[in-house]
């Protein structure tokens, strides 16, 4: 396939000849390809989805300053809105297997999809060797951006953009067009390929799947995950005249593998109530739940026979070997093709290094600062990391023996066999030939020494292109995946859609997500949690309210911290906060976490950059924070408040540990009855605060002191509440009802010193003076009266300043427009000021003195 480069004209005159043509244009970074036009502020606050894609534009004004302000920008195109998608072709060799993904390999892999040739159409050499080949965007049912196609071949449609020539990244790469320039046909794109791409949940090996791929490490496994793909692609696409028996056949089908314990019940039947929910025809959900119910406790009662299976695959679980992605009627995975090459590699300690990551790199990590992490086929854990790392080195060690008879097996060198790996080492006087096999057997049982099993993981984690060590914040790095007991759940975001939606995809767990946090509870969509409900209509009778709740604790399940804010739960007790934070935590497992509050209050002394600071140290990977409740009269760190809320990374140490840096991810709940003193005036620290008050008491006639027990027996329908405000904060944003945004208010103005002061001693006069000196006096006078503490007169001037007033030299310093109603002596004399604000000297509740709720 040839391809000619035209003469370039510059970017600019690029991207105004493409915004003429009605391509949507933005500038992008020549070193990662990302948009470089950065989303509005207002208020001093980012306003979100208002940057990057969205700001696309075919405005020649808005091309032209963007390519003043960005010369060298690389072009993106935003695809969709400008009447294509693309299908971009990643070549790629595996740095672990040496496995090779050419263009070719990836043409000939989607024509196997489609069934079809793929037609040639305009398309753009990348400078990493890729293709992206553009088809016209179908107007009635558009494509969007996708993974549904082989691997290495992914779909840029609606929500996404390519780069277009002329183009130089920051590695002098360029971009050019394929056979022929910018003014090439765009043809339609084949029937079979958007039959492919249309399904919302596409998986790669089906088209329809709410699994992306299995993570197992036998081929049972393999080979149930691909039956309950098939299965559910079968529902999804029932029509109307076989939809029931459809459902009813599935369930019976994927139950007979649950039966055979080779699929986890909670995740195969969630995935099943998911393809149902999304072709349900007439049937209500109960039906749909009946006809389930049918085929799952016949299927149930009659385990399928997979002994076949589990027997091929008893060689590979001793050794660790890889196997390649089987389909349900291909039971035979090669694993020889990893002996093969393994059975090349020295016969060395490093060596047997590089045999162990190959077998199990994917399920051990080397944290640098922290140690060794293993997946436990859910999570990487640290706790039992070692012993199972131990059994793993164990395993490849054995597995040497398997090598050396691929290695026989294979022919010899010497003899001229075609493909042999084996060879004739030397002949001994007695004419006994020892073969490169021989020596293979012998080191496989100088390799079960001590010694050597002992340095094979250290030397791995050493090793380059396997990646086994990591840094801290690589961990969890996702924010918007949710590792619950049957599966992760992913959050899909189309904001750009011409109808933005979000939804919840649950696949396998996967090693490859780096997850180390998991959700005790089953994703289950139907599931219902009536006594939850009943409970939190009581303590929060507001619609609002409760809508707003499960915004934010469905954010906490997440790592998004873009909304930098932080709410307090305040009320006086016996109302409910401290039972929904606690079942909150409850439900989020791993990704819960408590601290005292003394780690956010401002406790009189700054902590030193090399100060150990494990209460920090501790909230690595943490989403939902709990903190202990405030004593009356405590005041809050704001600055740390600042940073810990910023998404900025916090720079902390473990006792005894090399300092590493905390990525918050952690929403914080702060539950009390006394409001911490803030004495920060800007919005700087208030645009983060969210007071959100429980007004509602629970007399003790209708405790129940079991209430936080019994709503853990609903906790798949509360997950569900949580799940559903994640998507409605999605597709809405965080929307404070107008009863926190007032208390919120009233909480600002309360803990203003310097507007109560005024207030109460002050009052607005125009041309009057008050003299600098005596203010400050009458200040100093009502702190002390107050109990606040006393400013100094810089500060206690600059604040003024902030706040508008104005002054002037005129017999000394002078504020203007202003006039004392209160003098010292006055303040003096008086056992409290005012505006004594009632509440604070109210008795210390315990924390957590509200759990015996009602139902």
């Amino acid at each position: 396939m040839g391809e000619r480069v035209a003469s370039s004209p510059s970017a600019l005159d690029a991207a105004l000849a493409f915004a003429a043509r009605g391509w949507p244009v933005l500038p992008c970074n020549p070193r990662d390809k990302k948009p470089l036009v950065p989303r509005d502020v207002i208020d001093g606050k980012p306003v979100p989805k208002s940057g990057g894609l969205s700001k696309a534009s075919c405005d020649a004004e808005t091309v032209r300053a963007w390519w003043k302000r960005w010369p060298h920008a690389l072009i993106g195109i935003a695809t969709g809105k400008s009447g294509f998608f693309a299908l971009d072709f990643d070549p790629r060799i595996d740095a672990d297997t040496g496995e090779e993904w050419t263009l070719d390999r990836l043409k000939t892999e989607l024509e196997a999809q489609m069934g079809c040739a793929l037609p040639a159409s305009l398309a753009v050499r990348t400078p990493s060797g890729g293709v992206h080949v553009y088809f016209r965007q179908p107007k009635d049912d558009p494509v969007r951006n996708s993974n549904a196609l082989p691997e290495h071949v992914d779909v840029r449609g609606d929500g996404g953009y390519v780069i277009v020539p002329p183009g130089r990244n920051a590695a002098g790469g360029v971009y050019r067009w394929l056979r022929d320039d910018s003014a090439a046909p765009i043809i339609d794109a084949p029937a079979a390929l958007l039959a492919i791409l249309r399904p919302r949940k596409a998986s790669k090996a089906n088209g329809s799947s709410p699994l992306h791929k299995g993570t197992g490490d036998t081929a049972t496994e393999r080979y149930a995950l691909t039956a309950l793909q098939r299965e559910c692609a079968e529902v999804e696409k029932a029509g109307s005249g076989g939809r029931q028996d459809s459902l009813n056949r599935a369930a019976f089908n994927i139950a007979q593998l649950v039966a055979a314990n080779a699929l986890p019940e909670g995740m195969a039947r969630a995935a099943l109530e998911q393809s149902a929910a999304k072709n349900p025809g007439r049937d209500s959900e109960a039906q749909l739940h009946a006809t389930i119910d049918s085929g799952w406790a016949a299927g149930l009662g009659n385990p399928r026979d997979l002994s076949g299976i589990a027997d091929r695959q008893q060689t590979r679980r001793q050794t660790g070997a890889r196997v390649r992605p089987a389909e349900a009627n291909d039971n035979a995975p090669d694993d020889d093709a990893l002996h093969r090459r393994l059975c090349m590699v020295p016969l060395t300690d490093l060596g047997n290094a590089e045999r162990f990551a190959a077998r199990f790199g994917d399920r051990v990590r080397y944290v640098d600062k922290w140690g060794w992490i293993a997946h436990d086929g859910r999570r990487f854990i640290h706790d039992g990391a070692e012993a199972l790392i131990g059994g793993w080195v164990h395993a490849t060690v054995r597995a040497i023996r398997q090598e050396a008879r691929v290695m026989r097996d294979s022919g010899r060198r010497d003899r001229g066999d075609a493909g042999a790996l084996d060879d004739l080492i030397e002949t001994k006087r007695n004419g006994d030939e020892v073969l490169l096999s021989d020596k293979l057997a012998a080191w496989a049982k100088a390799s079960e020494s001590a010694a050597k099993l002992a340095c094979i993981a250290g030397i791995a984690r050493q090793l380059e292109g396997y990646g086994l060590t990591v840094q801290p914040e690589q961990l969890d790095r996702n924010p918007y995946l949710i590792n619950c007991a049957n599966g992760t759940l992913e959050i899909v975001y189309e904001p750009n859609a011409p109808e933005p939606w979000a939804e919840l995809r649950l696949r396998a767990h996967d090693p490859c997500d780096l997850i180390t946090r998991l959700v005790p509870v089953d994703y289950r969509p139907g599931a219902t949690c009536p006594r939850y409900d009943r409970f939190l209509a009581r303590v929060q009778p507001s619609d609002d309210m409760r809508a707003f709740l499960h915004r934010w604790g469905g954010l906490s399940l997440t790592g998004d911290v873009s909304e930098q804010k932080l709410a307090f739960f305040y009320g006086k007790g016996a109302n409910g906060k401290s039972t929904l934070v606690d079942t909150w935590a409850t439900i989020a497992g791993d990704y819960a976490g408590t601290v005292p509050i003394e780690t956010f209050l401002d406790q009189g002394r700054k902590r030193k950059g090399s100060e150990a600071s494990p209460d920090l140290a501790a909230l690595v990977g943490v989403r939902l924070l709990r903190t202990s409740e405030p004593e009356k009269g405590s005041k809050l760190a704001e600055a740390l408040i600042k940073l810990a809320t910023g998404g900025e990374p916090m720079p902390v140490r473990r006792l005894n540990r090399d300092p590493f840096d905390l990525y918050p991810a952690f929403k914080m709940i702060i539950s009390g009855n006394h409001r911490p003193s803030i004495s920060g005036v800007d919005d700087g620290i208030w645009r983060r605060v969210m007071l959100i008050p429980w007004d509602v008491q629970i007399p003790d006639a209708e405790k129940d002191r079991q209430l936080v027990a019994k709503l853990r027996d609903e906790a798949s329908g509360i997950l569900n509440r949580l799940l559903d405000g994640l998507i409605d904060w999605r597709l809405r944003g965080l929307q404070e009802p107008a009863s926190v945004r007032g208390a919120t208010a009233d909480y600002r103005e309360q803990s203003d010193p310097l507007g109560r002061f005024l207030a109460a001693c002050t009052r607005p006069a125009d041309g009057q003076r008050v003299q600098s000196s005596k203010l400050y006096g009458l200040f100093l006078a009502w702190a002390r009266a107050a109990g606040e503490r006393e400013w100094t007169q810089m500060g206690f001037s600059k604040a003024m300043l902030d706040r508008g007033y104005r002054k002037m030299e005129s017999h000394g310093m002078r504020w203007l427009d202003l006039e004392t109603t209160r003098t010292a002596d006055d303040l003096a004399s008086e056992d409290r000021p005012d505006d004594y604000v009632p509440g604070f000297d109210q008795p210390h509740r315990p924390w957590e003195d509200d759990d015996d709720l009602p139902v």
